[in-house]
């Protein structure tokens, strides 16, 4: 999960208070899997995610475009050079959880290797990612302005220049296309994030179904 600030949530809240006061609002946070299961059961309206995938019955509103980078504790010092992922082949991962963008990542940055990760530990925030790569646990992945604070403060290092790219999007039940709650926050959505919203339905070119 993005700490909320990534995802200018309280820049959008205040807006949405100020200019919806009628509007009940019911801020949940969970894990990918749950968010989507919730949308499927209509528990909830619409979810902030992180993906390069579409889920199914749904449509998108993107965001923006987000990297992320493997990162390594610092204490390892310099015997991982980043040259080859190889190199990680026998060490600790922070596991991602699955069904989720971050999982997404890490498929894409290791798509050309030969390696399965040792996964240990799982961390579903990524401040406790960052905690734990700091406190030597395993190599991690962490969004990359977040990674480039935790680096400029010792925390850890970055493993060579091994990233993906992945998109923030704001999704909802394509059958509430034309719900005036929706719309509300489709609008104010567009409005924190400077992007535009096709005419109140949002666009997922380039988007592929999500996996069961």
């Amino acid at each position: 999960m993005l700490d909320p600030s990534a995802l200018r949530l309280g820049q959008l809240l205040q807006g949405m208070v100020r200019h919806h006061p009628a509007l009940r609002i019911n801020v949940q946070v969970g894990r990918t899997s749950w968010l989507l299961d919730a949308l499927r059961s209509a528990e909830i309206d619409g979810a902030l995610l992180v993906c390069k995938t579409r889920p199914p019955g749904t449509r998108l509103l993107f965001l923006d475009e987000m990297t992320f980078r493997l990162v390594i504790p610092v204490s390892w010092g310099r015997d991982y050079d980043g040259s080859s992922l190889d190199q990680l082949a026998h060490v600790p991962w922070i596991r991602v959880a699955p069904r989720s963008g971050h999982r997404e990542i890490l498929q894409d940055i290791l798509k050309d290797s030969h390696i399965r990760p040792i996964e240990t530990v799982e961390a579903d925030h990524e401040q406790l990612m960052r905690t734990l790569v700091a406190a030597g646990v395993g190599v991690g992945l962490l969004r990359d302005d977040l990674a480039h604070q935790a680096q400029e403060a010792q925390e850890l290092n970055f493993f060579g220049d091994h990233k993906a790219t992945t998109r923030l999007v704001f999704a909802y039940d394509e059958g509430r296309a034309g719900d005036q709650a929706i719309q509300v926050v489709l609008g104010m959505l567009a409005d924190t994030w400077n992007v535009q919203t096709l005419g109140g339905v949002s666009s997922a070119a380039g988007f592929q179904e999500f996996p069961p």
